[in-house]
């Protein structure tokens, strides 16, 4: 069933359908087992010559509502009592409940606080955060005193984490305490997303991606900070189970990635790329402008040094960005990587109008095929 249900409160377990819900009516008659003549609560199964879908039977004076009533946009208010979502006064408590019912796809909007819950993201959906909870207009949002996170502490599970799921747009979302095997704060898998001005902290991921996680998916991200994820690794070794991608990991398949306007602060990894690692097939070109990484390492004595590392056969536009006091304290000389750094002969790079200075346990680039235009490369230490 793809339409909305209107189920009373499916967070609590109450499946029944409220006056009005499109599955009212809307069952198969044929389909009723033989002998069976009442709901799972007793009350007769057939009313007026129908059947609902689902295990209750409602009212005889209930009637349907329209089939793809799902409403263009949902609610959600922590502080809220109600289970309808269809306004700020009647908003959902928590994201969960209004994502349920925004199965055949919408806007979810959620006013700030800290929202203790994991959630899944299916396609379609739209998720903004940043409200004080009484406007009508995304425009309308004032950002700088309104943040909505939502927190996976306790969590054995990526803060939030998509399937099979396309058309995901995260907007003004802090994901923070995420602990995954991969992708700690999002978790992208076979699916599309569209990332702006979130927040990634202190999440961490055991093999890759400690705050994203784009595995043969596509995603456009600006406007974001990663700040002090981590991807430590499995102590057992492993050359990619032992970390990848502190900040990001990126398996794009065929499709391109841009990273604008991002910042990644103290990120760290046990092996490879404290910023951002590139995988997948060969040809998969990654764009990052106007970015800034700062202060992000290693955990391990086999930290390779790279702040991104892309596997070969990648390629990488790199625009208006600074490298800056990014380190490793490994005593291995032979991992010795640059700030950016590849995997194999054929890698292509262009590196323009950026900055890579004090950094320290590195060298500036160790990249083939690369090309330097009015950039800085400065005071790192080897």
């Amino acid at each position: 069933m793809s339409d909305y249900p209107d189920f009373v409160d499916p967070s609590s377990g109450d499946w029944r359908l409220r006056n009005g819900s499109p599955l009212i009516d809307r069952g198969d008659i044929s389909r009723i087992a033989e002998g069976i003549v009442t709901d799972i609560e007793g009350n007769p199964r057939i009313r007026g010559g129908s059947v609902d879908l689902g295990a209750y039977e409602s009212p005889a004076n209930y009637t349907p509502g329209p089939i793809d009533t799902s409403p263009e946009r949902l609610f959600v208010r922590r502080e809220s009592t109600n289970k309808r979502g269809r306004s700020w006064g009647d908003a959902f408590p928590t994201i969960w409940e209004a994502l349920f019912e925004s199965m055949a796809g919408g806007e979810v909007w959620v006013a700030s606080g800290t929202y203790q819950e994991p959630i899944p993201l299916p396609s379609n959906v739209s998720i903004h955060g940043g409200f004080l909870g009484t406007e009508s207009e995304l425009s309308d949002r004032n950002l700088e005193s309104a943040t909505t996170i939502i927190d996976a502490t306790g969590w054995t599970l990526p803060v939030a984490q998509a399937i099979y799921a396309q058309g995901i747009t995260l907007d003004s979302i802090v994901f923070r305490n995420g602990s995954a095997y991969q992708g700690g704060g999002v978790s992208l898998l076979q699916s599309g997303a569209t990332i702006q001005n979130c927040q990634f902290e202190n999440n961490s991921a055991i093999s890759l991606g400690g705050g994203l996680s784009v595995n043969s998916s596509s995603a456009a991200i600006s406007d974001c900070e990663f700040l002090q994820n981590r991807s430590p690794g499995i102590p057992s070794g492993g050359s990619v189970g032992n970390g990848a991608g502190g900040g990001i990991y990126l398996n794009a398949n065929l499709d391109d990635v841009t990273i604008e306007r991002c910042r990644f602060i103290g990120n760290l990894v046990g092996q490879f790329a404290s910023g951002i690692y590139v995988s997948g097939v060969a040809n998969q070109h990654l764009t990052i402008e106007d970015c800034e990484f700062h202060r992000n390492g290693g955990l391990e004595e086999i930290f390779d040094g790279t702040v991104i590392r892309a596997r070969s056969g990648n390629m990488m536009t790199i625009l208006n960005s600074k490298f800056t006091e990014n380190f490793r304290t490994s005593s291995f000389p032979f991992l010795r990587g640059g700030v950016i750094g590849s995997m194999g002969h054929r890698s292509d790079a262009l590196l323009s109008n950026c900055e890579i200075s004090g950094n320290t346990g590195v060298h500036g680039l160790l990249m083939f095929n690369l090309i330097i235009q009015g950039s800085t490369i400065s005071h790192n230490e080897g």
